[in-house]
């Protein structure tokens, strides 16, 4: 497999998922490993680290063949510095998880939160391709929302935080407000 690849990881607080995709967004590749959340951010960091090297070897590819990487994290993020400023669910605190991830796979990595990066897959490929905005509703151990809005210009992070994301409601919370 000569082909270019990009490694598409979702860091939760129960599990990491990777993917590996080409150039057109066709999966080749697939991990999922427990987040070990709880643990200190760097072993978090080297279990997402895993679920990448688990992929590319299901794919039958080293990671010579990856140039670049997208983390969707979940909590507070700062944009410009790709450090998670507080994930609860993580136990992570002030962590830069973007250039620790960096420094390891040696390609450079977006990071995001996890909601904003799957409103926008969806928005892209999922339930809303073509279309001009879409909602999406994120129900797990905590509760969240996104909404995707046609805009000029490319999709890229905001260093102010999430624009059209609600959350970080535990889902017990938004159970109860449903009832």
């Amino acid at each position: 497999m000569g082909r270019e690849l990009y490694a598409g990881l979702d860091l939760g607080g129960t599990k990491i998922a990777a993917a590996l995709l080409t150039g057109d967004g066709r999966v080749v590749g697939r991990a999922r490993l427990n987040s070990r959340a709880g643990s200190r951010a760097e072993v978090v960091a080297d279990t997402m680290i895993g679920a990448v090297d688990e992929a590319l070897r299901g794919a039958g590819v080293t990671r010579a063949a990856l140039r670049g990487a997208g983390i969707g994290a979940p909590g507070l993020l700062d944009f410009e510095t790709g450090v998670i400023a507080f994930a609860p669910n993580l136990g992570m605190r002030d962590f830069p998880l973007r250039d620790y991830i960096t420094d390891r796979l040696g390609v450079p990595v977006f990071l995001d939160n996890d909601v904003n990066m799957g409103t926008y897959g969806e928005y892209l490929a999922g339930a809303a391709p073509g279309g001009r905005h879409g909602p999406r509703g994120v129900p797990g151990a905590r509760a969240g929302g996104g909404l995707a809005v046609e805009r000029a210009g490319p999709w890229r992070a905001r260093p102010a935080g999430p624009a059209a994301c609600s959350g970080y409601s535990p889902a017990p919370a938004w159970a109860a407000a449903w009832s």
